[in-house]
């Protein structure tokens, strides 16, 4: 289960290197976030996605440039793959 305060590793787009995070928040899929959030929403949402927000834990001087906006893939190590078939097939554990 994802939950606030759980680790995860995310790559942003144009770099080559994982980063670790932790969640921030959880947010449904049409559920919009504002100006005070200072996070890009998702395009392509659909049905039963859902939005994390996360903290990059990395000194600011790593980045080339901004990475608010920019899009990034998001691995959960506490994930496992029958949490994420469960959690696609609307099941809970």
């Amino acid at each position: 289960m994802i939950a606030p305060d759980s680790k995860a590793e995310a790559i942003l787009e144009g770099e080559s290197k994982w980063r670790e995070a932790r969640v921030v928040a959880l947010r449904g899929g049409a559920e919009t976030i504002d100006a005070a959030d200072l996070a890009a929403v998702a395009k392509g949402r659909q049905k039963g996605d859902a939005q994390v927000l996360l903290k990059l834990d990395a000194d600011p001087g790593e980045f080339s440039s901004c990475p608010v906006g920019r899009a990034a893939y998001v691995h959960f190590p506490s994930a496992g793959l029958l949490a994420v078939l469960l959690a696609r097939l609307g099941l809970h554990w």
